[in-house]
């Protein structure tokens, strides 16, 4: 029994070997003189591109006859621009697939779902161990699109001097088989010359074998019900992590678009016209959003912040503040808004609309 297990083992992790080589080779799709590194995916309904590690970029995708395409045909342009692919690439890829450049687009989409991502890179970065990988990625589409005989010489040729290396290693991996298979069998002969099972051991031995692997078996169940449920854990964290990123992209794009036409345009044309009123108070005002900005990211923001950020984004805010006017009694005022009014006095400002600092907004303090 013992002897069997071990054989298991062996077995096992000579398969999983193989597998994880046929993994490797399967995502990656090397390019000669490529210059980068890119790497696509496909997550939910929008195709993801990571171009030398850098942030990534989106496009949004749509189902067609059951099959995922980019939902903007202009998408597919910019999709292959960011590739930074040259015309040989394009016309490398466009045989291999043996699909038209205007078809490329969403074949390397079509490859992305079915190898759970594709990762172009240099094939001159590749050692030797691994320069079949090329090889293998054209020898899988040509399988599972049913290529005619219309491939090249050069390529005949090219796919079968690159799979020599993989058949001496299919060779190796069978003879390591041969190998443990005859030594599993010569213990099994061994024990039992040495060992002969009595009758009563030999009724038993079934019963034996057959608890061992009912607790095997349970075991297993066990541990891919354990296995299952990590990956549903993980599967909810990283959808709570990808809203929350979609959400502070949408956020940003928002908010710093409107602090470009609220606050900087405004800096800038002051600036232009000397206009030193207007510069001083487009200053005031990016000071006060920048502080309720970095506070929110710091998360030590409070509800005063909060209103200057629905400023920028043009909401309503119910947050009540304290009006200081040409009116206002100053001695309860604290020194540092005092600072503020007195430059704002100083420079003939009439007050700063409904910017707030720490709870207190400033209008027609000149009149």
């Amino acid at each position: 029994m013992n002897s069997n297990s071990n054989f298991r083992k062996y077995l096992l992790s000579v398969l999983l070997v193989l597998l994880q080589i046929a993994s490797y080779a399967q995502n990656e799709r090397k390019l000669t003189d490529y210059a980068h590194e890119a790497q696509i995916a496909v997550i939910k309904d929008e195709i993801v591109v990571s171009m030398d590690g850098k942030s990534p970029q989106t496009f949004k995708l749509t189902k067609k006859l059951n099959a995922l395409v980019f939902a903007n045909e202009e998408d597919k342009t910019k999709f292959l621009y960011l590739l930074q692919l040259s015309d040989n690439h394009i016309i490398d890829l466009c045989q291999q697939y043996q699909v038209s450049k205007k078809d490329l687009a969403n074949k390397l989409l079509q490859r992305s779902v079915e190898l759970k991502g594709l990762k172009l890179i240099n094939a001159s970065l590749v050692n030797t161990s691994t320069a079949s990988d090329s090889t293998l990625e054209t020898l899988q589409v040509n399988t599972h699109e049913e290529l005619s005989s219309s491939i090249t010489n050069n390529q005949t040729e090219t796919i079968k001097s690159n799979t020599i290396p993989i058949a001496i290693g299919a060779l190796l991996v069978g003879l390591m088989l041969g190998i443990l298979l005859a030594k599993w069998f010569k213990n099994l002969n061994l024990i039992k010359k040495d060992k002969p099972i009595s009758q009563t051991e030999n009724s038993t031995a079934p019963e034996k074998i057959n608890k061992q692997e009912k607790l095997e078996l349970t075991e297993a169940k066990q541990a891919l019900s354990n296995l299952q449920n990590e990956h549903d854990l993980l599967t909810k964290n990283y959808e709570k992590l990808y809203d929350l990123y979609e959400d502070r992209i949408n956020f940003d794009k928002h908010y710093f678009t409107s602090v470009n036409e609220k606050l900087i345009t405004p800096f800038w044309n002051a600036a232009a016209q000397k206009n030193e009123d207007k510069l001083i108070e487009a200053c005031l005002k990016s000071m006060a959003h920048y502080t309720a900005l970095t506070r929110l990211r710091l998360e030590i923001d409070q509800s005063f912040d909060k209103s200057n950020i629905d400023e920028i984004l043009s909401k309503q805010s119910s947050q009540q503040f304290k009006v200081i006017n040409a009116q206002t009694n100053l001695d309860s005022i604290p020194d540092n808004i005092l600072t503020i009014i007195a430059a704002l006095k100083k420079n003939k400002i009439d007050g700063l609309g409904q910017t707030n600092f720490q709870g207190y907004t400033m209008n027609n303090l000149n009149s």
